[in-house]
């Protein structure tokens, strides 16, 4: 009796702790599967304003994009490292869409400006066909006269087509970053007056005097020679174009305040003047403001543009300032050589 309570005892005891082990399991059990909700929801909170993100991204990378902008309409405390997030988003965001939106306007100006290249193309191209089909066709029936006529006319729009389509590949090379610089030492007073004196016969029809300022200009530049003159020769001829009869041009030269290492150039005229509103828009290819209406000369309207860019090269900006009725002055600087 003793043995059988014994091994009833032990029995009774191996099933009590069975018991204890199924119910520390199933406690355990919960304990876990509780901490796992926790674990879950805390897991949710914490990316869900990640994920709010991450689609907000997503929708803007499948193109849901509008005109007024684009930004990433999310609110988050200010003392949020999210809000930092965000912001910074927002604020490339905001550099795309500018950079977009130049990318917009420059395509629109590049196509402007081929159907304006391409009519002025036409135009010369046409007439000198014209008269050439002429010459081939009817040359024998045509007197002398007629026939040097006829040249003279094709001569003259086969040099407009010529000078059309170096301007154009010029502004080409320019804006593709193609150009270089053959810097050297320049006597600036001698290439003002050779510039001036290249365009002193058109400046006499019009009783254009071109003067140059101060008389003894014994400054000496470093720079490129061909392409300071090509800037020069553009400003002259554009303001002789725009500079009524018995006007004045003067090409001017100026130490810079404060650094022995720059010249200031100005070509100043006392034409017409430009409006206000149209000096930031000169300089655009092709642009035409209202003084340019009574200008009946044959030209591309990309010296300007060419100038702008040249002047660049020098690490320096070609500025306007004008008023109608007065005259227009367009400056530059240049490097200046102190010792020699």
């Amino acid at each position: 009796m003793i043995i059988g309570g014994e091994i009833h005892d032990s029995i009774l005891a191996a099933v009590k702790k069975d018991n204890q082990f199924g119910d520390t399991s199933i406690i355990a059990a919960i304990s876990i599967a509780f901490m796992l909700a926790i674990l879950l929801v805390l897991f949710r909170f914490f990316t869900l304003p990640l994920c709010k993100i991450s689609n907000s991204l997503k929708d803007l990378g499948n193109g849901q994009w509008n005109k007024q902008g684009v930004s990433l309409n999310l609110d988050f405390p200010k003392d949020d490292e999210l809000q930092l997030v965000v912001s910074t988003i927002n604020n490339l965001l905001e550099k795309i869409q500018g950079q977009f939106s130049q990318l917009e306007n420059i395509d629109e100006q590049r196509r402007i400006l081929l159907a304006d290249l391409s009519h002025d193309l036409r135009t010369p191209l046409a007439s000198l066909q014209g008269y050439i089909e002429t010459l081939y066709m009817h040359g024998e029936r045509l007197s002398a006269d007629e026939r040097k006529k006829f040249i003279n006319i094709s001569m003259k729009n086969s040099k407009n087509l010529k000078r059309l389509i170096d301007q154009i590949f010029e502004l080409a090379y320019l804006e593709g970053g193609q150009v270089t610089l053959k810097n050297e030492s320049v006597a600036l007073g001698e290439l003002l007056y050779d510039v001036a004196a290249k365009f002193e016969l058109k400046a006499a029809r019009k009783n254009i005097v071109i003067n140059v300022e101060p008389a003894e200009c014994n400054y000496q530049i470093f720079t490129d020679i061909g392409k300071l003159e090509r800037v020069l020769s553009n400003l002259i001829d554009n303001a002789i174009r725009h500079t009524p009869k018995q006007g004045e041009i003067t090409l001017s030269v100026f130490e810079v305040t404060g650094d022995k290492q720059q010249l200031r150039i100005e070509v100043k005229d006392t034409g017409i003047g430009i409006n206000q509103q149209e000096l930031a828009h000169i300089f655009q290819a092709r642009y035409r403001a209202s003084n340019s209406r009574e200008d009946t000369q044959p030209h591309a309207g990309l010296g300007l543009a060419i100038s702008k860019s040249l002047v660049a090269l020098f690490k320096s900006d070609l500025s306007v300032e004008s008023e109608e009725g007065t005259g227009t002055r367009f400056s530059f600087q240049v490097p200046r050589v102190t010792s020699l």
